[in-house]
């Protein structure tokens, strides 16, 4: 490989990196606001059980899934309809 190939190569590693600690330090604030959220309103409002930082990550594991899954089955579908030969006109 060339200096210029593993130049690139690194500058993908770098932005991969960049972005997978976004993502993970995104994913830990947003955790931390939704503990807090839930344990300052819902269980003074409608006496709720408190949650632990682990329930909050585990509800926004879960609904990144079903995120994920609803745009997996959007597009699988997509693929199917365009991959159907349309009638000849007549």
């Amino acid at each position: 490989m060339t200096n210029d190939t593993q130049a690139r190569g690194h500058g993908r590693l770098r932005r991969a990196a960049a972005a997978t600690l976004a993502i993970a330090g995104i994913a830990l604030l947003a955790g931390a606001a939704m503990t807090w959220a839930w344990n300052t309103l819902a269980v003074d409002l409608a006496d709720a059980p408190r949650v632990q930082f682990k329930h909050a990550l585990a509800f926004e594991a879960a609904l990144a899934a079903i995120a994920w899954l609803t745009a997996a089955s959007a597009r699988l579908a997509l693929r199917r309809h365009e991959g159907r030969e349309r009638p000849a006109a007549r």
